[in-house]
């Protein structure tokens, strides 16, 4: 089976944990990945293969490159990471997709698809209520091929408790949400990797007098090397209640984890309502977390919840498992 990877522009998280895995699918089973450039793909090329992946297609290219596979008999896959018929308003990336042709194209590749697959079980049911869509979940992974074993950590107890956020100006809505819970803390200090967000410093209202900002990386593998080398204790996941962040996938706690961190995010969520992870109800309960953590006798990394994460992610959410329901995936399509 000759399986096509409609690529991005740049190779980035989406590419790493939605498009990528299809790639070691097929170094480790008989199917065979073949990188299929949208600006340069001939139709010889779409009539050598048998499955056609694309990750949220939204452009006019996407569309016509789909259609025009689909027409040669080939099997089409969708996959999405979030729920793109909401992005709020602030995200920066509601601009595009706030538009109608965005939506009309990424709808009807959606509906006219084979195959639909998604990171989360909210996901699935939002694609089922909007589109009468049955999406097949498969969820974000550790790649254990590549990223299987952090170096061990050692942690520090002399020095303040470091929480990490990490993103990017995306996110500025869940910032400003959340902004009380950014505060000075006893023995606790924040750090940003990706994002400076000013807005939660005391210039503009915020309760923080200086931002410590790491700038952010462009490849994934550098990413993940200076998230072990910042060394975080607890990361922090900041998200308003809407269905757009209802929907997300719990990348942060698998990141987190694998860095010898713990991940601190809100109940609500569904995704990061699991055994190993810190939740927080509301902003008021975010404080409160935060000042106890601040001044507990027993370190972040000895309460025991850093290892139950470990052990649910190992035995859930390992790529070489979480790879077993994409080749059943693949088996519903012929």
């Amino acid at each position: 089976m000759n399986i096509g990877i409609l690529t991005k522009p740049a190779y980035n998280a989406v590419s790493h944990y939605r498009l990528a895995p299809w790639i070691v699918l097929g170094k480790y089973s008989d199917a065979q990945t073949v990188l299929i450039n949208p600006k340069t793909v001939t139709e010889y090329e779409l009539r050598l293969i048998h499955v056609l992946i694309a990750h949220s297609p939204s452009t006019k290219l996407e569309y016509n490159i789909l259609t025009l596979a689909r027409s040669y008999g080939v099997r089409i896959v969708i996959d999405c990471d979030d729920l793109l018929q909401a992005v709020p308003g602030i995200n920066p990336a509601s601009e595009y997709w706030g538009k109608e042709e965005t939506q009309d194209i990424a709808t009807e590749l959606i509906t006219h698809a084979h195959l639909v697959t998604v990171s989360t079980d909210q996901l699935a049911g939002e694609f089922l209520s909007r589109f009468g869509v049955e999406a097949r979940v498969i969820n974000n992974a550790l790649d254990d091929s590549a990223f299987a074993v952090s170096p061990k950590r050692t942690y520090d107890e002399t020095k303040p408790i470091k929480v990490l956020w990490r993103g990017s100006n995306t996110h500025e809505g869940d910032l400003y949400t959340h902004r009380q819970a950014f505060r000075e803390y006893d023995n606790l200090e924040f750090h940003f990797f990706g994002y400076r967000p000013e807005k939660l410093t005391t210039r503009y209202g915020g309760n923080l007098e200086t931002i410590n900002y790491i700038p952010g990386e462009k490849l994934v593998s550098d990413y993940m090397i200076r998230l072990l080398a910042i060394a975080p204790d607890i990361v922090i996941v900041p998200l308003e209640d809407n269905d757009f962040n209802r929907c997300k996938s719990n990348i942060a706690w698998l990141e987190a984890t694998w860095a010898g961190a713990i991940c601190l995010a809100p109940a609500y969520m569904p995704e990061f309502n699991r055994k190993g992870i810190m939740n927080y109800e509301d902003v008021t309960d975010l404080v409160t977390q935060l000042g106890y953590i601040s001044t507990s006798d027993i370190p972040p990394h000895e309460s025991g919840l850093l290892e139950a994460s470990r052990q649910d992610i190992q035995t859930n959410f390992l790529l070489s498992k979480i790879n077993e329901a994409r080749a059943e995936a693949l088996q519903t399509l012929f």
